[in-house]
Parts: C-alpha cells; sequence; structure tokens
C-alpha cells in the first residue's frame, strides 16, 4: 500500500511539473548589480560567473537545469558607455527569441537588475522596458 501511495505521488508530481510548462526569463542590468548572483540563487549552485562589479559575461548565456522547468538567459552587463549597442542587440536576441514558432522559445519575462545602493535609476536603465 505505502508503494502505490508512493507511485501516485510521484505520478501527481511529475504531471504537475508538465503542465506547468517551462518559462524563459531574461536577465539585464548594469555590471556588478548582482545578475550572475540572483542566477546562482535562483538554480542554488555556481551556473553563473561572478565579478564583483567588473563585466564578465560578455554575450547572452542560456542556463537551465534539467529538474527545473525554467531557462534564463543570462546577458552582458549594461555599460552607459555603449548602452545603445548593447540594447540593440538585446533587442534583436528578444525579437529572435519571439518569432519562432514554438511558444517554448519565447522570452517570456524580462527581470531588469538595478543597484539599489546607487539610490537612483539611470534613464538607460528605464529604457530596458521597451525589451
Amino acid at each position: 500500500m505505502k508503494m502505490e501511495i508512493g507511485n501516485l505521488i510521484q505520478k501527481a508530481a511529475e504531471e504537475a511539473l508538465r503542465e506547468r510548462g517551462h518559462a524563459n526569463v531574461l536577465i539585464a542590468g548594469r555590471s556588478g548589480v548582482g545578475k550572475s548572483t540572483l542566477i546562482n540563487s535562483i538554480f542554488q549552485g555556481n551556473f553563473a560567473t561572478v565579478g564583483h562589479g567588473r563585466p564578465v559575461t560578455q554575450n547572452t548565456r542560456e542556463i537551465f537545469r534539467e529538474d527545473i522547468p525554467l531557462t534564463i538567459f543570462d546577458t552582458r552587463g549594461l555599460e552607459l558607455a555603449d548602452f545603445s549597442e548593447t540594447l540593440s542587440s538585446l533587442h534583436e536576441f528578444v525579437r529572435q527569441r519571439c518569432s519562432q514558432r514554438d511558444q517554448k522559445e519565447h522570452i517570456h519575462v524580462a527581470w531588469v537588475c538595478v543597484s539599489e545602493d546607487l539610490r537612483r535609476v539611470e534613464d538607460a536603465e528605464s529604457d530596458l522596458g521597451s525589451v
């Protein structure tokens, strides 16, 4: 009887995970705001290299774990000096993903990280809302 209940619970859990679907999250923000730390915290491991304020991620990187129905896209830090170039490439990345027929390939959520220490949000960071 215990084995049957265990199997039923496992099957119910697997079905719930299947029905929940898969989400793709784009993480963006200036260098050093904690994007990689956030990713490592969500996935509870060392999936993104932490640079302690210096730019580490040079291109958009796909990060996932097989047991979590979530893919995170770690993006290049937004440096104000080349902001328009980086913003343009983020726009193109999202446009390309969202043009896919399979909705599982689309970007579903964009998470913009800002530095709480600065006590202000730059206009360039606000422009990320247009991605």
